[in-house]
């Protein structure tokens, strides 16, 4: 036996020193099923509940909001957006790695949109202002799946799903005039660019073409 193969062995070993072997037969076990066991009548029933038994994140797309919005949360949930922690990753050297908002944390994509005063203050405002109660996003995965959590159904769960999309797109676009532009933020600024272009691709895309602005402020989705 080589050297080489003397380490591998005694890695190997290593890696099995813990293992417990039981004295049962190995078999194998089916993770469609409660008992484990594979059949016809499970794999029916698996396909009629739509599940997903993988480990592979995938992200719901918008229909009723334009492809860069969506294409903007898509790279977001992949962690592919420019934030100054992804540059820095990237060996590419910034002067400032702090949140362009409150300076006060490292700019990274969970801080920017979940971490951060600003989102934190245009979430608390789209929790009111469509009437559900209220939740918390400690990740970007968070906001991407939580208009599965706030009690909506049917049309006003899709709206929601899109309002969430612009809110983020939102933030990062008045991130961007701030570091590019030297412009100040303004809360009121975000949260109105959020509602108007929501009214506008809602009205034109949605197929709720009769939806006036009051129902729209009040979140009266028909």
């Amino acid at each position: 036996m080589t050297d080489e193969e003397k380490s591998e062995w005694e890695v190997l070993d290593s890696l099995l020193d813990g293992v417990v072997m039981a004295e049962s037969k190995d078999r194998w076990v089916w993770v469609g099923a409660s008992d484990g066991v594979f059949s016809v009548g499970a794999v029916r029933r698996l396909l009629n509940n739509d599940r997903d038994y993988s480990n592979i994140h995938v992200f719901k797309w918008c229909k009723w909001i334009p492809m860069n919005c969506n294409i903007f949360g898509w790279r977001a949930d992949m962690g592919k957006i420019p934030t100054a922690m992804a540059l820095i990753h990237r060996n590419i050297p910034i002067n400032d790695v702090s949140c362009p908002f409150c300076g006060d944390v490292e700019e990274t994509v969970d801080h920017l949109f979940t971490g951060c005063l600003v989102a934190n203050a245009l979430w608390q405002h789209v929790t009111s202002w469509c009437k559900v109660h209220n939740w918390f996003a400690f990740s970007f995965k968070d906001l991407v799946n939580i208009h599965n959590f706030v009690g909506l159904t049917g049309r006003a769960k899709d709206i929601f799903h899109g309002i969430i999309l612009i809110g983020r797109w939102s933030i990062w676009r008045a991130r961007n005039r701030i570091k590019f532009q030297n412009k100040k933020y303004r809360m009121v600024d975000i949260i109105g660019e959020v509602k108007e272009l929501g009214f506008l691709w809602a009205k034109n895309r949605a197929k709720v073409s009769s939806l006036s602005w009051v129902d729209w402020c009040n979140f009266v989705i028909m």
